[in-house]
């Protein structure tokens, strides 16, 4: 199935990508992974929860990508989610964990863990001491998206009542507070509509066709 074959009904929320390390990492910046890359993109390993090819995956290759580094030689481990994957990182198994940011909150927290940068434009509200990959020169947005689509062919009046449920939900100020304490990033109600979010979402498919493309990832 393709994004063509549903109709989108409204984007719900977003979550910037993070690249962190265990606490004990000699990698402190993101700087330094940046010029560990462009030395050698081999001599790291990163992990990646769901599936090759997904935003966590793309992050790191774009990162790489950017500091001039073989993208093909990088190592990658795809765990079956993000919990797997961040205990393999805890645990010295791999270097670094590519992941959504709100994954590596409580390990920051607790002193587990060190974001190198965290792939959106700006710093996030619930960890504004986390640096964006721009501050370390290199600016670039990757974030995993989460949104509502109804069966291709849905009647114009249902993608509306739709579209006004979930709109209500979000100007709801309990879970807006909820979403918020999680690290989740919101759209604005004009992002909601139905066009708009099926323009993004045509956008979203092109560019990261061309980058998956680019990267020669393969999407498992």
């Amino acid at each position: 199935i393709g994004y063509a074959d549903i109709t989108p009904l409204a984007i719900l929320y977003s979550e910037s990508v993070a690249i962190s390390v265990r606490t004990e990492s000699s990698l402190m910046t993101g700087r330094d992974l940046i010029e560990r890359l462009r030395k050698d993109s081999a001599s790291l390993s990163v992990s990646v929860g769901s599936s090759a090819g997904g935003p966590n995956h793309i992050a790191y290759a774009l990162i790489a990508k950017a500091a001039g580094g073989d993208v093909r030689k990088l190592k990658t481990v795809v765990f079956q989610g993000g919990g797997e994957a961040g205990t393999a990182t805890l645990g010295g198994h791999v270097d670094l964990i590519s992941s959504a940011a709100n994954n590596v909150i409580p390990f920051l927290a607790a002193g587990k863990m060190r974001v190198l940068a965290v792939l959106s434009r700006q710093r996030m509200a619930a960890a504004p001491e986390i640096p964006t990959a721009a501050e370390a020169g290199y600016p670039m947005e990757v974030s995993i998206w989460h949104g509502l689509w109804a069966p291709k062919g849905t009647p114009p009046e249902i993608i509306a009542r739709l579209n006004a449920a979930a709109i209500a939900t979000l100007q709801d100020l309990e879970v807006r507070k909820r979403l918020e304490d999680l690290g989740q990033d919101l759209p604005t109600t004009a992002e909601m509509a139905p066009a708009a979010f099926t323009a993004f979402h045509k956008e979203e498919y092109e560019r990261w066709k061309k980058i998956l493309l680019a990267a020669n990832v393969k999407v498992e």
